[in-house]
């Protein structure tokens, strides 16, 4: 069943084309992942699907009764009440059920109700209704769902009291997309959903994707996340769009292998058209070619041209040379430590870093990784411990927030400053490389996007020249070509790679060791990022010296298989325990129905009514404690997990 559908829609604004002449249609239940260069009209076409914007020209159409949701990357902002009770807005409807439900049976223990009355009859069967229509809508599951997804995504049970209207940007972010979530729509339009999510929150909302019976539409730079939930592709294009029945990497392998088919049609049909407009020069003159020549002349005009395919800014090459190769011990931190305010980030960090290592950093937020990251710059003393840099070290450094760049600069100015007796062609040429072209170079950076201001601050840090790169979030705000170009370009740099990223399919191209902050230290593991989360049970934190050479001493092996066969008995306990609460509170859901046909049943009296009712009542308290014991356990699994 199709649900919406977009047919030969076109949108401007301000005079600009945004899409052009573009068909999509929504089936029932789709995994959309919707990708594409930023500029080229992705929100835009979310926002035409949900109607909330009209075509136009062209027809835009929803099937009626059709529930849809829409994420913003920019949710609305003011919001009253506190995070639960927030969460909670999204079943005011089943709530007014229980309200009335509970004001009948305060009123059915009134003196004026008479038992068997035509009056308690109405009351009951009015009862009866409420609580059934409770049970079929999931009503009894709002305080477990509710908790579920704030804890699934970042939001601690001490948390869930906190006001909304002092939730940074970030935390109500998060607290929309619960909201969105706990709906249950028909169809989830997804905008860029791990925003200000760390890890662990990703990973749980990649779990709730895909179990998630509606449909989505999901527009993403995570293209780990992409590849798990989502079962077709849209690539969005200045030219339109592009629907391939493929996850996205498989995606971009069909599209580039159009890409070069098409190339080479094209330049064959070009040599095959030089080589008759030679001819036709050479013998359209002469009395006995010319009639050859004129009927060549024919064929070329009726031709059907191929189209010279897109440039492609994936393929973008970027490349970065240190102006000096420095030493080969590139740093050195002994027991450094972190502390802000009365809080400890971490202590005891140990780690060396090699010439040409290249090292992702990932933990929790609020765990330290870009604090770390600042001690390992040089650019804040650490609370305790020593750093080192090594002969030559010439760190840089990219802040997330980007602040090395100035707004009231030009983009060529801004990096004219470093190079300042560079001719400005050299300097556009070299803008060029990261996608800024033509009159793009003299914007000011305050009025750039956060990719573009992204892409000056990569395009000033290479040009700088540094051994050491020291990356805070690289890939935050960069589209997926864009990241496609970073990660190129790192691969072929020969100095050392420090970055924090919780973009796993970056960690997984770049990295060859990861440092995992968390629990106020840090953990180091060989390998990429699946590497890491297949043998994180097996690593042990030692300095990056000793575990690059593999010297796993002999009583560590044996320390981390006693960790391991302890964490694996008590995953075992854990999931017997919860396997055996999910089958009491079937059995107590059993009981409430029962008790629900029975409060609902006519000429039922007062005693018997309160004695169901307090029965009702008790059931739904034995349950909830087993769903909070269920909880508990739940944050217990993801805990060990994440260690």
């Amino acid at each position: 069943m199709i649900l919406a559908r977009l047919t030969h829609v076109s949108r401007s604004f301000a005079g600009v084309p945004i899409l052009d002449d573009i068909s999509v249609e929504v089936p029932e239940g789709c995994r959309l992942g919707v990708v594409g260069r930023n500029g080229t009209g992705k929100t835009t076409l979310f926002n035409l699907i949900a109607g909330r914007l009209d075509p136009d020209s062209g027809e835009a159409w929803r099937r009626q009764g059709c529930r849809m949701a829409f994420l913003e990357q920019i949710p609305e902002r003011d919001a009253p009440g506190t995070v639960e009770s927030s969460a909670r807005e999204v079943f005011d409807d089943l709530t007014a059920l229980s309200s009335e439900a509970d004001e009948i049976r305060f009123r059915l223990g009134e003196d004026d109700i008479v038992a068997g009355s035509e009056k308690e009859g109405t009351l009951l069967e009015r009862l009866g209704m409420l609580d059934e229509l409770f049970q079929r809508r999931g009503g009894y599951e709002i305080d477990f769902r509710v908790r579920s997804v704030l804890i699934g995504l970042g939001f601690p049970k001490e948390e869930f009291d906190k006001p909304v209207a002092v939730l940074s940007g970030g935390e109500k972010n998060r607290l929309a997309l619960a909201r969105i979530l706990l709906s249950a729509p028909d169809v989830l339009l997804l905008d860029e959903p791990t925003n200000h999510l760390d890890l662990g929150a990703i990973e749980w909302l990649e779990s709730y994707l895909r179990t998630w019976e509606g449909g989505y539409l999901l527009i993403s730079h995570d293209r780990y996340l992409l590849d798990q939930v989502t079962a077709e592709t849209l690539l969005v294009t200045d030219n339109g769009v592009r629907r391939y029945t493929a996850p996205f990497t498989r995606a971009m392998a069909i599209r580039e292998e159009e890409i070069r088919l098409q190339t080479k049609r094209y330049e064959l049909q070009q040599k095959e058209i030089v080589r008759q407009e030679d001819f036709i020069r050479k013998n359209i003159v002469d009395k006995k070619t010319t009639k050859r020549a004129q009927s060549r002349r024919k064929m070329l005009e009726k031709m059907e041209r191929i189209e010279r395919p897109d440039e492609d800014a994936s393929a973008t090459h970027i490349r970065i040379e240190p102006k000096v190769m420095g030493g080969r011990d590139v740093l050195r931190a002994a027991g450094i430590g972190a502390v802000i305010g009365d809080r400890t980030l971490f202590t005891d960090v140990g780690l060396e870093v090699r010439r040409g290592d290249r090292l992702g950093v990932l933990g929790p937020n609020g765990s330290g990784k870009t604090t770390l990251l600042n001690i390992l710059a040089g650019r804040r003393v650490p609370d305790g411990g020593s750093l080192r840099h090594g002969v030559g070290i010439m760190p840089g450094f990219l802040d997330q927030e980007l602040a090395s760049l100035r707004d009231s600069s030009s983009i060529v100015d801004e990096l004219h400053a470093l190079r300042p007796v560079a001719p400005q062609g050299e300097i556009r040429s070299y803008l060029a490389r990261f996608l800024f072209r033509g009159e793009d170079v003299f914007k000011t950076i305050g009025t750039l996007s956060g990719g573009e201001r992204s892409r000056v601050a990569i395009a000033k840090l290479f040009l700088e020249g540094p051994n050491l790169l020291l990356l805070d979030e690289p890939t935050n705000h960069l589209d997926i070509d864009g990241r496609r170009a970073l990660e190129g370009a790192l691969e072929e740099y020969t100095g050392t790679v420090i970055a924090v990223s919780h973009d796993r399919y970056f960690l997984n191209r770049f990295a060859k060791a990861i440092l995992h902050v968390r629990d106020g230290g840090a953990r180091f593991h060989i390998g990429n990022f699946d590497d890491f989360r297949a043998k994180e049970t097996e690593t042990i934190r030692e300095s990056a010296a000793e575990v690059s050479e593999g010297a796993l001493r002999h009583e560590e092996r044996k320390r981390l298989k006693r960790e391991r066969e302890k964490r694996e008995r008590d995953r075992k306990r854990r999931e017997d325990r919860m396997a055996e609460i999910e089958e009491e509170i079937r059995r107590l859901d059993g009981k409430m129905g029962i008790a629900t046909e029975a409060l609902s049943q006519p000429g039922l009296e007062a005693d018997g009514l309160r004695k169901l009712s307090d029965a009702h009542r008790e059931l739904d308290a034995e349950r909830s404690a087993l769903y909070e014991e269920w909880e508990r356990l739940v944050e217990e699994l993801a805990h060990d997990e994440a260690d």
